[in-house]
Formats: structure tokens, sequence, C-alpha cells
């Protein structure tokens, strides 16, 4: 399940092309967000001992325009965005919370418009 902001993508084709409007802000260039994006993913999977196992993760990305990019930051991702949360969960697969090695400060979706 996917959520996100208008600036993400909208529900609107302002421009005619056929698609849903990108971008939100001026001078964020040609189809890139200014937006945040929630992605919770859940499902089974047939593990090793032949028993089916169940494993949830969540991930919230915003913009920053780079800066964690340009930081050298783990929460980097596609140039001029950072994952500012990321929860794990695989009891099976020894995956077990928070990668605390995303976590950025400051974190939350209040701080990211």
């Amino acid at each position: 399940m996917m959520k996100w902001s208008d600036d993400w993508l909208s529900n609107l084709d302002c421009n005619g092309d056929g698609k849903l409007d990108r971008g939100g802000a001026e001078g964020a260039g040609a189809n890139v967000s200014k937006g945040w994006l929630t992605n919770h993913e859940e499902g089974d999977y047939l593990g090793g001992d032949g028993e089916y196992h169940h494993y949830t993760y969540f991930v919230k990305i915003v913009y920053d325009g780079g800066a964690a990019c340009t930081a050298g930051a783990e929460s980097c991702i596609w140039g001029v965005y950072t994952i500012i949360e990321e929860v794990y969960n695989d009891p099976y697969g020894g995956a077990h919370g928070v990668n605390r090695s995303r976590l950025v400060n400051p974190a939350g979706l209040g701080f990211y418009q």
C-alpha cells in the first residue's frame, strides 16, 4: 500500500499529456517530485524449513534536494531523495524492526514538506 503527497504524484493532469502531474514546486526539473511517499508491504514466503513465513516492510521517502546524497548518507536514493524511516520485520529471516543505519535527523514527514 502506497500513500503520497500531491507533490510526489498529483491526482491531476494539468499539462494534458495524459499522465498524472509530478513535481509541484518550481525548479524541480522534469519529472522530479518534491513530495513524500510511504510504502507498506507485507507478504508470505516459503522458507528453507519448508514452512511459510510472514514479513512486513515500511519505508518513508522524501525529497531533500540532494542533501543526503551530497553528505554521502546511506539514506540517499535516486540523487535527490532520502529515506527517513525504514522498518523491516521478518522473524524467520532475522530482521527485527527499524533499520537504524537509514535514520536521518530530523526524521518524520512533518519536517519535509
